[in-house]
């Protein structure tokens, strides 16, 4: 008995596809493009729907849209992630780069007085007028490195007061980095951090750049992010925002997508 199988079952873009039509590929995609992938349990025309019915100027093609909001927010979202990645400081990050700062600016100047004490008490004691010697030496080439200037003329009393009033004031100098550091730890550990999105944020000039020939298509209207009224939000910028929202992702201000929309805009001449 030849054996049976129950039929398969479509997928979401399938039914779609075969309800509405193909997808809609705005003409600047390309068009290779593997859309089904995208059309996953993740991104659901559910989703998509009320946000494409919204601004559709034929209600009967808004889902197939679809397709490509959802490869454009997929998009977003690998791109967003990727940055968090590879780029964004974290307060943990800033705050052990300060300690570190102020821990190695504190060891130094400590480090300095130290020496400088050792100095000071052989060459008080004359004993082993050698060790002395050595010590000295020591202490000026690691002091005349750091600090980029000539070794003082031993024989020279006004030079030797020079150097020594330098190097007072480069120990100085450390000791109030490592202060500061240690102060700006502590405001970034109270304040945390505070970033631009936008213009600085290729994720999302990414998405505006997708979603403006999209808006063309679904409204037969331009992309603007100029205000039409007082007080009213553009709809290409409330559009925007939907979109980011339905990624998961705290949707940016209109600011922040006017200054993204102008970074992918061709600058009239």
């Amino acid at each position: 008995m030849e054996r049976t199988y129950p039929p398969r079952l479509k997928s979401e873009y399938e039914r779609v596809v075969e309800k509405y039509g193909p997808p809609i590929v705005p003409p600047t995609f390309p068009q290779h493009l593997d859309l089904r992938a995208c059309c996953n349990q993740q991104w659901t025309l559910r989703r998509f729907l009320p946000t494409v019915e919204k601004w559709a100027a034929i209600k009967q093609e808004a889902p197939r849209y679809w397709p490509v909001l959802a490869f454009a927010v997929d998009q977003y979202v690998f791109l967003s992630d990727q940055r968090n990645k590879d780029g964004a400081l974290s307060v943990a990050d800033v705050v052990d780069g300060l300690t570190l700062i102020s821990d190695g600016a504190s060891k130094l100047a400590r480090g300095i007085t130290r020496f400088s004490q050792m100095a000071t008490a052989l060459a008080s004691n004359r004993i082993d007028i050698d060790r002395i010697a050595q010590i000295d030496q020591l202490f000026d080439r690691l002091t005349t490195n750091a600090l980029d200037v000539t070794p003082p003329d031993l024989k020279d009393p006004l030079a030797l007061i020079g150097h020594d009033v330098l190097i007072k004031s480069f120990s100085l100098m450390v000791k109030r980095i490592g202060c500061a550091a240690k102060d700006e730890a502590k405001n970034i550990k109270r304040d945390g951090l505070r970033g631009k999105r936008g213009g600085s944020d290729p994720a999302l000039a990414r998405l505006v750049s997708m979603a403006k020939p999209i808006w063309t298509g679904l409204t037969n209207r331009q992309p603007s992010v100029h205000r039409v009224r007082s007080g009213a939000i553009p709809d290409f910028v409330q559009f925007v925002q939907r979109l980011v929202k339905i990624s998961g992702k705290k949707p940016p201000t209109p600011r922040q997508v006017s200054t993204a929309f102008e970074s992918v805009s061709p600058r009239k001449r």
